[in-house]
């Protein structure tokens, strides 16, 4: 429910459990690893809805902040 995308070199990325960054894990199998860690200085909650870009190497994602409020 939070996004995935298979890129042109066989690479598929993927948004995990909703505490944590976006992960990778090649199409022919094998463990995920970490593609992305969330910012807490930026009061991110999850990496979201990947999609690479054209070039096969960049993944575009949204990044789910908690709201802030200011003084």
């Amino acid at each position: 429910p939070r996004g995935g995308s298979w890129g042109s070199d066989g690479q598929i990325v993927f948004a995990a459990p909703f505490d944590v960054g976006l992960s990778i894990v090649p199409a022919t199998g094998g463990a995920p690893r970490v593609l992305t860690t969330l910012d807490s200085s930026r009061h991110e909650l999850s990496h979201r809805y990947p999609v690479f870009l054209p070039d096969g190497h960049a993944v575009l994602f949204l990044a789910h902040r908690r709201a802030v409020s200011r003084p």
